[in-house]
């Protein structure tokens, strides 16, 4: 794992400027750092050595047929073994790293390679041979890729950077933030730089920068005539898994929650001395005795949840993400990968399984009698109303568009930003371009924007803050292309959530296989009321604050007075990253 910078450009000064953004991704790489400079590019890597710690340095640097090859790679290919089998009959491999054979599979097989490829990926080469660059990231995109293509200057890296031009914070994006709590649609907190989508590639030739799609959604969603899915899932996880746990070079541990994801992960693995990791939440949500029961006690690992106060909260939010970020289960997640740590710097996790199997209790609950899902025309006018409604279980009631409702509405959001905005601009659904059914529709939703643009950017800025290379299985595709098969009344009904997952851990364990999801969610109220959240709101809702240079302030505290909800918490969230990672005077 890895983070990286390419720079192209004419300008000599670029490229002692560049090395300014250095700092930036030190963490995402803590073993190693490397520069390469030639005419008019320049390539920095800094390194996790998980495979190959010897010889697996980046830039990498390969010739053939009198091309010279570089590569910037961050991200595991975990089928390279089988790869380097194919290819070393037309390739002489110098390495055991999976970035040589990434790099040989793009010489051999060009763009096809990502046809050919699994694993989690951000990567770009670049070839003497017509000047041509090339990027890709994976398909649910768990590695991020940055870019932005101006006056001649192209930058492409691991976090949003525009070192030499006017880094004009993009007010479409906070509005984006200010809905979701995270960023959607390629985009990112810098204007004019632009988030990769997953499942895409992007090539630059001649200065004109062409992105296609290299993996896509619709081609899967063929519905299976086969209805033996639990032993087909069975056999696919297995091998997942046992793929995972044996291609790295350093010790491995696993994040096991107490939930049937993480558990059914233990299982696969066969393996009763793998250390697992658990966080001790203290209260009525925490998982740990499901998970006492899964492990040995010599082996299990419980980490104490430490109290979490307004210093920790700002840390969290001001310092681990590269872009806004407000998810309340950073904080817990932090906490726990922050300990891992300190003996482990690889881990796997159950993330992403409840995207592809339906495992959301509280949304899908609501989708049996959705009669007003159909009505297009409505879906995005309802949405911008679901934030006014200040009572939960009406909230859960409503959730007639079948997506996740806005923090704040677009009538709000355009007096804070004095911004001329349309409803559609704003509530993007990637989904409604999908012909499929209406409740297929919403777990497509969760896969296309929830997973990427949240849970993804969470797992991975956090464990690249505390250098740990974190695995998901779940996002593997070849369980992922399977289950898009699975039609969505075979994975969860009325009353169940991710039926399929349960019933196949039920036939290894007699405990738990029903219990309901918790997760690392914080409540919101209880925890904004106590005296140093309320010292810390106040200390950020002061107009001299920077996010009062791109927000309307005054408006913004009259409609957070006494409002301890994910509004209060989405705010302060901005404005502690806006404070610590602009320059705005």
């Amino acid at each position: 794992m890895c983070g990286y910078i390419f720079l192209k450009s004419n300008n000599k000064k670029d490229h002692l400027t560049i090395n300014k953004e250095i700092p930036k991704i030190i963490k995402r790489g803590p073993d190693q750092t490397n520069i390469i400079k030639t005419d008019d590019k320049t390539l920095i890597h800094t390194r996790l050595s998980i495979v190959d710690l010897e010889n697996g340095s980046q830039p990498m640097k390969a010739v053939f047929n009198n091309i010279s090859y570089w590569i910037l790679f961050n991200g595991e290919i975990y089928n390279h073994l089988e790869l380097k089998e194919i290819l070393k009959e037309n390739y002489s491999f110098q390495t055991n790293s999976d970035t040589e054979v990434l790099l040989a599979a793009y010489i051999n097989w060009g763009d096809k390679c990502l046809d050919k490829i699994i694993g989690m990926y951000s990567f770009v080469i670049s070839s003497d041979f017509n000047d041509e660059i090339f990027c890709a990231r994976d398909i649910t995109g768990q590695k991020p890729l940055f870019y932005s293509f101006e006056n001649q200057k192209l930058v492409i890296s691991s976090i949003p950077i525009r070192f030499d031009q006017k880094k004009n914070i993009s007010k479409e994006a906070i509005a984006d933030f200010l809905i979701n709590g995270y960023l959607t649609n390629n985009k990112s907190i810098l204007d004019k730089v632009f988030s990769l989508d997953p499942g895409h590639s992007l090539s630059i030739k001649n200065n004109v920068l062409k992105k296609s799609k290299y993996w896509d959604i619709k081609k899967f969603l063929k519905p299976n005539q086969n209805k033996k899915y639990l032993n087909k899932i069975d056999l696919i996880l297995e091998k997942i898994v046992n793929n995972y746990k044996n291609q790295a070079d350093v010790p491995i541990a696993l994040l096991l929650s107490g939930g049937i994801d993480s558990s059914l992960l233990l299982k696969y693995f066969k393996n009763k001395n793998i250390d697992c990791f658990t966080l001790d939440t203290e209260d009525e949500d925490s998982e740990l005795n499901a998970a006492k029961s899964y492990v040995n006690k010599k082996n299990h690992k419980i980490i104490k949840s430490n109290k979490i106060d307004a210093q920790y909260f700002e840390y969290v939010y001001g310092n681990i993400f590269s872009q806004p970020f407000s998810d309340s289960s950073a904080l817990n997640t932090a906490q726990l990968i922050r300990e891992l740590s300190r003996n482990y710097k690889c881990a796997i996790g159950g993330d992403g399984a409840d995207e592809i199997f339906a495992g959301y209790q509280s949304r899908i609950m609501h989708l049996g009698g959705n009669y007003l899902y159909n009505f297009e025309y409505y879906r995005r006018i309802i949405s911008q109303y679901f934030s006014r409604i200040k009572n939960n279980y009406y909230k859960r009631k409503l959730f007639i568009s079948g997506y996740r409702y806005p923090i704040f509405d677009l009538k709000n959001i355009k007096k804070l930003l004095k911004l001329r905005i349309s409803s559609k601009s704003l509530f993007n659904y990637k989904s409604e371009n999908i012909k499929t059914g209406k409740k297929e529709r919403v777990l497509l939703e969760d896969f296309i924007t929830y997973l990427p643009n949240n849970i993804n950017i969470k797992l991975d800025e956090i464990s690249m803050h505390y250098g740990v290379e974190l695995r998901s299985p779940y996002q593997d595709r070849r369980i992922i292309e399977y289950s898009l098969s699975i039609p969505a009344v075979d994975k969860f009904n009325k009353n169940t959530s991710k039926i399929l997952l349960r019933k196949i851990h039920s036939k290894y364990f007699k405990y738990n296989s029903y219990l309901i999801k918790k997760g690392f969610g914080m409540n919101y109220y209880n925890f904004l009321k106590r005296k140093d959240m309320e010292d810390l709101y106040k200390k950020y809702i002061k107009s001299k604050s920077k996010i009062g240079k791109l927000i309307n302030i005054s408006y913004m505290e009259k409609l957070l007075n006494r409002n301890y909800s994910a509004r209060r918490w989405n705010f302060l969230c901005l404005a502690i990253w806006i404070e610590k990672n602009t320059w705005l005077a």
